[in-house]
């Protein structure tokens, strides 16, 4: 049942929607509207910061965690220069504090949310059809970071379903491994098609077995299933031209160069500054030619916020796979997999929001939720 919301929660919420909406959609419009709205996102987020410290129950580790990385982010911008002093406003002051909010709210709407990511599934297949290059999903952006950009939204969503003790409905993850799909960018399908067939799996053959009983929507699964054969044996030439083309585009070439720009930015940890704060990407030829984006966000975590960017990185895809697991929420469990999957073939964590209100949700939600289940991680 959907938790009723009172007023004051209704202003909590419309404040994240502002500045979640904020952060998302400057990347759309042009420099002017761009900067404009990111003084908005950052300017709400300070709000919601403000709001979090003093009328929700925030454990004192989550603000050490918040003052560690803003030390070592103005480390890496002073002495390294890695990082730009606002795309860390964002990180720290905007994403930071609108997962924040979202795991500790005690109440989230479910339906706002629900329409939430209908909208923005449906905006990004506008902005799509409607390229002009059939590359750039944005002016910068391509095409293929709408699986992460959708996967944040998509996992707001379930954050909020869980909050309200509803499962996570299999049409989402239908409709994100559609839009997935329709951008055509590899490993955005890869990725979408593993969560998908998990969802499957566990819906409708796991839930199922162990309840001893089949379930009605495992009707209306099988529909939508001989629906989707039917759909692709009618398009298949346009399906596979489309998909198989791109995957075909780079193939091993695009597998390896991506894979050499991490090797080569790991050998420049030669250094202890290096190490620590992070290695300067100018000095790496390989990266140099990409724009500075090494396409992995294991690599792009160091080289923003050295050791500790990649060593909480590396500990939240641990911590919420054993939680997940030890509190049996295997559907959060396959998004979070999902999630640290994808984020292996793009550098979009951190600094951007996809990626980052991503990975921090998951990791406050955790926190949040361990909270007042009185989990103890040592047993």
């Amino acid at each position: 049942m959907n938790i009723k919301i009172n007023k004051k929660s209704f202003i909590h919420q419309t404040l994240i929607l502002i500045a979640a909406w904020s952060s998302f959609i400057k990347m759309a419009v042009n420099e002017q509207i761009h900067d404009i709205l990111a003084v908005i996102s950052v300017a709400f987020g300070c709000i919601l910061f403000v709001y979090a410290a003093c009328k929700l129950k925030i454990p004192q580790k989550i603000f050490i965690i918040w003052i560690i990385f803003v030390l070592f982010g103005f480390l890496n911008i002073i002495f390294v220069g890695n990082l730009y002093i606002t795309v860390f406003a964002s990180i720290m002051l905007s994403y930071f504090p609108i997962s924040l909010n979202l795991a500790y709210a005690p109440k989230l709407h479910l339906n706002l949310w629900k329409i939430n990511y209908i909208i923005v599934g449906l905006y990004l297949i506008y902005r799509m059809a409607n390229s002009p290059d059939g590359i750039l999903l944005f002016h910068n952006l391509s095409r293929n970071n709408l699986s992460v950009l959708l996967l944040a939204w998509l996992i707001i969503y379930a954050v909020a379903s869980k909050k309200n003790n509803r499962e996570i409905p299999l049409w989402s993850i239908s409709f994100y491994c559609f839009c997935c799909i329709f951008a055509v960018g590899r490993f955005g399908i890869f990725v979408a098609s593993i969560i998908f067939l998990e969802f499957w799996i566990y819906g409708y053959f796991y839930k199922s077995h162990h309840k001893l009983r089949v379930q009605p929507r495992f009707f209306i699964g099988v529909s939508g299933v001989i629906l989707a054969i039917l759909i692709f044996y009618n398009f298949r030439r346009l399906l596979l031209g489309k998909v198989f083309s791109r995957f075909a585009e780079i193939g091993f070439t695009g597998i390896e160069d991506r894979l050499g720009m991490s090797i080569d930015y790991f050998r420049e940890w030669n250094t202890l500054k290096s190490i620590i704060l992070g290695a300067d990407r100018t000095n790496i030829p390989s990266i140099v030619i990409r724009s500075g984006n090494p396409h992995n966000s294991y690599v792009f975590s160091h080289m923003y916020f050295g050791i500790i960017g990649l060593s909480f990185l590396v500990f939240g895809a641990v911590i919420t796979t054993i939680y997940f697991y030890k509190t049996k929420q295997f559907e959060m469990m396959i998004l979070a997999f999902g999630y640290f999957l994808r984020i292996f073939s793009d550098s979009v964590y951190p600094g951007s929001f996809g990626g980052d209100v991503a990975y921090w949700l998951f990791i406050f939600f955790v926190l949040w939720h361990s909270r007042i289940n009185n989990f103890n991680f040592k047993t």
